[in-house]
């Protein structure tokens, strides 16, 4: 296969499409500890397709596993608390 001008700018938009989503998915898989996930999106190319299911639907928080505004750390539970952090 002959590399034309055509065919060179598909491959960059292509690659300029694939790599946010990729750079995106391997970082939410590597700060999940999804190793096999890694393994996968790393080695595999399917040009964002993969990436984007991993990112919406596979990495995806449920809401019931998200914290509640109360539980998290350094949030101040009652106005006796701000008081203490001024």
């Amino acid at each position: 296969m002959e590399l034309t001008k055509e065919t060179m700018w598909v491959i960059w938009v292509l690659i300029i499409w694939s790599a946010p989503w990729k750079a995106i998915a391997l970082w939410r898989a590597a700060r999940r500890g999804s190793r096999g996930w890694f393994a996968t999106l790393f080695l595999i190319n399917t040009m964002g397709i993969l990436e984007i299911l991993y990112i919406f639907h596979f990495s995806a928080k449920k809401k019931e596993e998200l914290p509640a505004p109360t539980d998290l750390p350094g949030v101040p539970q009652s106005p006796l608390d701000i008081k203490k952090i001024i």
